[in-house]
């Protein structure tokens, strides 16, 4: 079915009364083909657009997010789709959804939202708000699961001072299970803490240079003194202090952590424009990952193997979600035994500098 745009946000055959400028996220109006009628300021910063350009262009050109080989066709199918089963669609590429609209005279039209969640079509078609709580619901839960869990360790902390001496090989085994498990639970809900909290923080103009060096002296373990971390030259940015720094952070210990025992390790970082956005990429010569999992390494608490200890399988999903907070991309390529490049997105505001050569996308 074809929703029955607002009133107040489409009147006539594509023009707009309502300022699209309002919606807190990137949104586009497109005729039947794809081609974009009207956008906000968010869809022309992302694609690096003059502000006051008429648009014309398609949404695949002018995406907020950069699309990767293969995946112009993909979000055009995406639209097709929408327009022509007349159904709400749901795309990966930048959390994009399209709704098939109908405008007071009759006309048909699609529009295409970013980096929203589902119920937000109701922001669009019926005026509601949704509520968020997902964000509170993670930092609540974490908070009161950590309070009974600092009892569980008191009492294991005590019942090992009572026993000293009575306990068995068997039973100090137990206990010490006991409490490195407790000890795991803590470091879980501390990351899920910090997962919550990923994408709170203000954008200023940033070096990424120091992000780096910052985020290397972080890593305990630390990384090798010598030659492990490039110095290449790197711009200043437009973005999230904190988050920049986490992430280059949790890809700079995943590199260290799995690294070859008898290689040297080597991780280099590079930077280009293309279009506009930044594109980060972090490369290392550790173990690699297989592509089937390039994907799942992303989701919350994965972990490629159970007996990975003192792993949380948080950090690529802690990355992924600030990313994705400023409107960004992360990936990973790579194949066992030849490392891993993990490449993530910052948008190249007007303010960003840089002498890195524009090489596209």
């Amino acid at each position: 079915m074809y929703f029955s745009i607002q009133p107040k946000l489409l009147t006539g055959a594509g023009r707009l009364s309502w300022d699209l400028d309002e919606v807190p996220f990137p949104v586009a109006l497109l005729n039947e083909e794809g081609s974009i009628l009207a956008c906000n300021q968010r869809v022309r910063r992302a694609a690096g657009l003059d502000p006051g350009k008429a648009p014309g262009g398609f949404l695949w050109d002018w995406f907020w997010v950069p699309l990767r080989p293969g995946e112009s066709e993909q979000l055009r199918g995406a639209v097709l789709t929408a327009r022509s089963n007349r159904q709400v669609v749901r795309c990966a590429l930048g959390n994009c959804t399209l709704i098939p609209m109908t405008g007071a005279n009759g006309g048909r039209s699609v529009l295409a939202a970013g980096l929203i969640k589902p119920d937000f079509c109701n922001v669009l078609v019926d005026g509601s708000h949704p509520q968020d709580d997902f964000q509170q619901l993670e930092r609540v839960a974490s908070h009161n699961l950590l309070e009974p869990l600092r009892g569980i360790h008191t009492s294991a902390q005590l019942l090992g001072r009572m026993l000293e001496g009575a306990l068995d090989a068997s039973g100090r085994a137990l206990l010490a299970d006991l409490r490195r498990n407790v000890e795991r639970m803590g470091a879980l809900l501390d990351g899920l803490s910090e997962y919550a909290a990923a994408d709170d923080s203000r954008f200023e103009l940033l070096d990424v240079n120091e992000c780096v060096a910052e985020a290397a002296e972080r890593l305990v373990p630390p990384l090798p003194p010598t030659g492990a971390l490039s110095d290449s030259p790197l711009p200043i940015v437009t973005g999230q202090r904190a988050g920049l720094i986490t992430v280059f952070e949790h890809l700079l210990r995943n590199a260290n952590q799995n690294r070859f025992p008898n290689r040297a390790l080597s991780v280099v970082i590079t930077a280009r424009r293309a279009g506009g956005w930044w594109l980060f990429q972090v490369t290392d010569n550790g173990i690699g990952i297989d592509p089937l999992y390039h994907e799942t390494v992303f989701e919350i608490f994965a972990r490629l193997s159970p007996h990975e200890n003192g792993r949380l399988g948080l950090g690529l999903a802690i990355c992924r979600r600030i990313v994705s907070g400023w409107a960004g991309r992360i990936w990973l390529d790579g194949v066992p035994g030849q490392g891993v490049t993990v490449t993530f997105s910052i948008r190249a505001g007007s303010d960003s500098i840089g002498s890195v050569h524009d090489n596209g996308f």
